[in-house]
């Protein structure tokens, strides 16, 4: 084992895991804001989304590059490549450095797979190895069995090194949801378990790129300049307004009123700051003040039939990180709670962005019809090839670029036609729903390939949504007061004009 690599393993283990500050977010109101998607799959799928925008640019070598200074990025969260082919984990280094290049235009926001790394500072450091989370998972981790470059070994905390790098391996695959992820580091690295271990754990130490930025991220972000709430999961009635506990050890958390005008900013500025604090005091390893952090990263903890507290599967209500916005009653995606809407409507918002949650191939608009307010969801993880789109959001607008892949079928090794799909919400349709055969079909956006062809998809089954290109709309569901148009489909579509 090289020199580095000891010396990166024992200054972990010596439990010294410092926090440096440097401001990444907005400095001035911006006119337009691109939204980076979850980006687990690494840089490619950065980099793919990032090459359909307007108005930000990126290079071979992941430099990012904005069109003027008032265009604003937003990391949404789960920045970390938990399951790329690769294993590349640069995709924090490409963020922090737009951040330090572009004072004032870059912000990120807490995913639960940024968050939940801060656990390392808690389990792995020597005075820690043994102190196992209070979780229903933690047991396992005694009564598997363990190898070591493909060399059978039974866990000894007396041998502290291959101890954390057991429990590193373990942690990955079974409690963080990233089971290739250190097989794939160690195919790239050509090294050792014990090698590639010291050289992961790096970035999570003082200045490594996963330390810098988590230290950085917000837990919401709100821009009045163009009337969003950013926020990495979904927001409820018991998440708005929450934070988990505002005294170090103590489990009393604090719902802050959020209903009337400038309410809403206050909550974020004292969430945003406790989260700060706790992300510090966890990589200083201060257990008590990090843990409801971290359990803002899990599902929901119950209590088990020994009447202990262990983590369900069921998700967190009162997360903005972990929450989802499915609906598993109707097998659907739902708009935030109307409480939710009138709070942040009464706050000068009209419009929420989400990741965490995968939509299918394309980035997907939910309408309110009563409010015209907007819900965004943006993670496109489970796209076939692997891709993201650009999400571009203003004071009156959201419009996102994206590719779809007409006729893609993957057993017939059919990889379908491309097709560059554009969802703006100027154009009332976009972000609706409509019954076809008896199933709820969203709007999704319109083909760009001289037909005006809208594209719906029905998200009855998660991983494997339902898409239809029609040249039609059923009209009789329209949003009320909307003119309904005659397409002659040999001429443009007048609903593009001007638009995008």
């Amino acid at each position: 084992m090289n020199t580095y690599n000891r010396f990166s393993i024992l200054l972990l283990l010596s439990g010294v895991f410092l926090h440096s500050f440097s401001a990444i977010g907005f400095e001035q109101d911006p006119v337009k804001v691109l939204v980076i998607p979850d980006t687990e799959l690494g840089m490619e799928q950065l980099k793919s989304g990032i090459k359909q925008s307007t108005c930000v640019k990126i290079d071979d070598q992941g430099h990012i590059t904005f069109k003027n200074k008032n265009i604003k990025l937003v990391g949404i969260g789960d920045a970390a490549n938990d399951g790329g082919e690769d294993g590349r984990e640069n995709v924090y280094d490409c963020l922090n450095r737009a951040g330090q290049e572009n004072p004032g235009q870059v912000a990120a926001l807490v995913g639960n797979r940024d968050g939940n790394k801060l656990r390392y500072a808690l389990e792995l450091a020597q005075k820690v190895l043994g102190f196992f989370r209070l979780t229903s998972w933690e047991p396992e981790f005694g009564r598997e069995k363990h190898e070591i470059d493909g060399q059978s070994v039974v866990p000894d905390i007396g041998n502290p090194i291959d101890f954390m790098t057991l429990k590193l391996k373990w942690m990955l695959e079974k409690t963080m949801g990233c089971p290739k992820l250190f097989k794939n580091l160690k195919e790239k690295n050509g090294r050792g378990d014990v090698e590639v271990a010291g050289d992961y754990l790096a970035q999570w130490q003082r200045g490594g790129a996963g330390e810098k930025y988590l230290s950085n991220a917000q837990m919401v972000i709100l821009n009045p300049a163009v009337k969003t709430v950013f926020a990495h999961g979904f927001l409820t009635n018991e998440s708005l307004g929450y934070i988990p506990a505002t005294q170090e050890g103590s489990n009393d958390a604090l719902l802050m009123p959020v209903s009337r005008p400038g309410e809403l900013q206050v909550w974020a500025d004292a969430f945003n700051k406790w989260g700060k604090e706790s992300v510090k005091a966890g990589f200083a390893g201060k257990r008590a003040k990090a843990i409801p952090f971290l359990e803002l990263m899990e599902f929901k903890k119950i209590m088990n039939k020994d009447r202990q507290e262990v983590m369900s599967r069921d998700p967190n209500p009162t997360s903005i990180v972990q929450y989802h916005p499915y609906n598993d009653h109707s097998k659907d995606y739902r708009m935030i709670d109307r409480a939710c809407i009138e709070a942040l409507m009464n706050n000068g918002y009209n419009k929420v962005v989400f990741g965490h949650t995968p939509v299918g191939d394309v980035p997907l608009i939910i309408r309110d019809r009563e409010t015209g307010f907007l819900m965004v969801l943006t993670d496109t993880t489970y796209a076939q090839p692997p891709r993201n789109a650009a999400t571009e959001v203003e004071e009156d607008r959201v419009c996102i670029y994206s590719l779809f892949y007409e006729g893609r079928n993957i057993k017939e090794d059919n990889p379908g036609i491309e097709i560059n799909i554009v969802a703006d919400t100027r154009n009332p349709f976009i972000g609706t729903s409509e019954i076809i055969d008896g199933k709820s079909y969203w709007i999704v956006g319109q083909a760009q390939d001289g037909t005006g062809r809208y594209l719906k998809v029905n998200c009855s089954n998660k991983r494997d949504p339902v898409y239809l290109l029609e040249d039609f709309l059923r009209t009789e569901i329209l949003p009320d007061d909307v003119e309904v148009v005659e397409y002659d489909l040999d001429e443009p579509n007048p609903l593009l004009r001007g638009l995008c």
